[in-house]
């Protein structure tokens, strides 16, 4: 699970990621951040969509 985006190369050189999926139990969460700052999380589950901003 990401949390903030950041990540480190093999190099150790610390970069920000913009698009984060990830499983959570039968759910599907996608997170995208955007260069101003603002990001949003959309979770899919069966037939429902949910979204915020985060």
């Amino acid at each position: 699970m990401l949390k903030g985006f950041l990540c480190s190369d093999e190099l150790g050189n610390d970069y920000e990621e913009a698009v984060s999926v990830e499983w959570i139990d039968e759910c599907l969460s996608l997170t995208f951040k955007c260069p101003c700052g603002k990001g949003y999380e959309v979770l899919i589950c069966a037939n429902n969509c949910y979204y915020k901003l985060v």
